[in-house]
């Protein structure tokens, strides 16, 4: 049996060794003394982090935090950080004093250093997660970076050709470490002639992939700048010096007045609970079959193991809970700074879908704490909130719903509506009894996604002499309000209609549409040959009022 820091060690030591004998046989030489310094001290100081993240055994979760290489803003997110902004520097510089240089070469050196500035504020603040489909657009930038390197090495000088082979083997080795282990998160069980127990988490070699592989793009331009400028200036040598120092100042800077959900990328809240407990924000992202929850809290006396929290999928008309996910409170995944540097934990959990759960029904994400005394369970009652609760003890965060497969299209519509809501059917009797209850029923079907609150009217027109009458409500009642209509759904509801006792007996027309709650305007609608309905009313027939 093998323990996993056993197999941690190899690795390292496959993966440094050789690298470090490389460039220090073939490429340290080439540098400039400044240049020198600057590689070996970066490349000391990844090895301390990488070796005492191994080695050290956490007392604490703020340790545990601390010094974790899969983690944001701690000490490995820091170093990450400053190693790629001091290579943006390089390359930016390069490129500035590069006169010997054809100006497509100094423009390729100034994207770079640009890139790698960005990647290194990307690195402390995970950015990325704001970016729709990041992955293709890094693989994309990658893709594009290596084919550059290239066209530039091929018309630009030899004397050029080794550092961008450095340039190219770290994009390799960080871009390999990034993908190659995306898949199998975990190293453990039985693995050919030997045992791996406990598991080996992946995120160590990935991680020590990324930094070596960021150092050897470092080196590569260091070694571009050496060629470019052999003497600097005292000015540059100390302006390089000192950058990850005025890097590492305004990235603590920035962290230390950015709101909590800005570093989180986190929906905001102001959620206070008894016993100090706050929510500062959260993030939901909704599966196909789950929902992950992260909630960034923070409490003025931590009471780790007596406190836990429950989210609820709870369904909004009949108030009942579907599934929810109790757990204990802890102190883990990402530690992050409030204004005035509070410590706010983000706890992570998921809520899976019952079979049973309906679709097309309007459903709240709520939150509710609890302490464990005895046995017992205590909700934690909320003491303020910027956000609806659906008790003293539970807030709503967010609201979803689950959708349907997209039914067939059909052909015939009543009436197509401007937002993109089409009537496609309705059923109506051909009389009904002053008194009594009418049944409607109005088939639905949505081509774009809503975010508005709108309501239905049905009017009923005299065919002759009279007094006009009316009904409204939402298209599909209160099970699924149109603002969480979308894109592919089809649905129907039967209204129940009530008739007032003196509604006069004769023939009527009725008439439907849509208009907002916000201002009660109409929607414009428009018959199957796209001509607009008069007052955007859409006739849907005759019915007879019996006395």
């Amino acid at each position: 049996m093998i323990l996993p820091q056993t197999l941690i060690r190899i690795f390292f030591l496959l993966l440094y060794v050789p690298v470090g004998f490389i460039v220090f046989r073939w490429l340290m030489p080439r540098l400039s003394s400044v240049s020198r310094r600057l590689a070996v001290i970066l490349l000391a100081a990844q090895l301390v982090v990488i070796v005492a993240s191994v080695e050290l055994q956490p007392t604490s979760s703020f340790e545990y935090w601390l010094w974790h290489l899969d983690r944001e803003w701690n000490i490995p997110s820091t170093l990450a950080s400053a190693q790629l902004a001091l290579a943006g520097a390089v390359a930016i510089v390069a490129g500035w004093l590069a006169i010997d240089r054809r100006p497509w070469e100094r423009l390729y050196l100034l994207a770079i250093g640009l890139l790698l500035l960005f990647m290194a504020r990307d690195e402390y603040g995970n950015l990325h997660e704001t970016i729709p489909n990041w992955e293709w657009l890094y693989a994309a930038l990658g893709a594009l970076l290596v084919m550059t390197t290239f066209l530039v090495a091929w018309r630009g000088r030899r004397r050029y050709w080794i550092w961008h082979g450095c340039f190219l083997a770290g994009l390799a080795l960080s871009g390999f470490g990034a993908l190659a282990f995306e898949a199998e998160r975990q190293f453990c069980g039985f693995r050919g002639l030997f045992i791996v127990e406990p598991c080996l988490e992946m995120y160590f070699i990935e991680e020590a992939m990324e930094f070596a592989g960021i150092w050897l793009v470092l080196v590569a331009l260091l070694g571009q700048f050496s060629l470019s400028s052999p003497a600097p200036s005292r000015r540059v040598r100390l302006a390089l010096c000192t950058w990850p120092v005025i890097w590492l100042l305004v990235l603590f800077q920035s962290g230390s007045i950015l709101p909590i959900t800005s570093q989180a990328i986190a929906q905001p809240a102001a959620i206070d609970f008894e016993s100090g407990w706050r929510l500062h924000g959260y993030r939901i992202e909704n599966g196909d079959d789950d929902l992950s929850a992260h909630l960034f809290l923070s409490s003025r006396d931590w009471d780790e193991g007596a406190i836990g929290y429950s989210i609820h999928l709870v369904d909004q008309v009949s108030g009942s809970s579907l599934v929810s996910h109790d757990t204990y409170l802890h102190q883990r995944l990402e530690f992050l700074l409030a204004p005035g540097y509070l410590p706010v934990y983000r706890q992570w959990s998921k809520l899976v879908f019952p079979r049973a759960a309906p679709a097309n029904r309007a459903l709240w994400i709520t939150l509710a704490l609890w302490r464990a005394e005895g046995g017992a369970y205590l909700p934690l009652p909320v003491i303020t909130s910027d956000h609806r609760q659906l008790n003293d003890s539970q807030a709503i965060l967010n609201e979803l719903v689950l959708k349907t497969e997209t039914a067939r299209i059909s052909l015939e519509r009543i009436a197509q509506f401007e937002n993109g809501f089409a009537l496609e059917q309705v059923g109506l009797p051909e009389s009904a009894q002053n008194g009594q209850t009418l049944d409607v029923t109005f088939w639905w079907r949505s081509d774009k996604d809503e975010t508005e609150d709108l309501a239905q009217f049905l009017h009923f027109i005299p065919a002759e002499n009279g007094q006009q009458w009316g009904y409204d409500q939402q298209p599909l009642g209160p099970r699924l309000p149109t603002r969480l209509w979308y894109r592919g759904m089809a649905d129907s509801e039967t209204w129940a209609v009530p008739l007032p006792a003196d509604l006069a007996p004769g023939r009527y027309q009725l008439f439907t549409g849509l208009y907002r709650l916000t201002d009660q305007t109409r929607l414009p609608t428009f018959d199957a040959d796209g001509a607009p309905f008069v007052d955007a009313r859409a006739p849907l027939g005759e019915l007879t009022i019996m006395g």
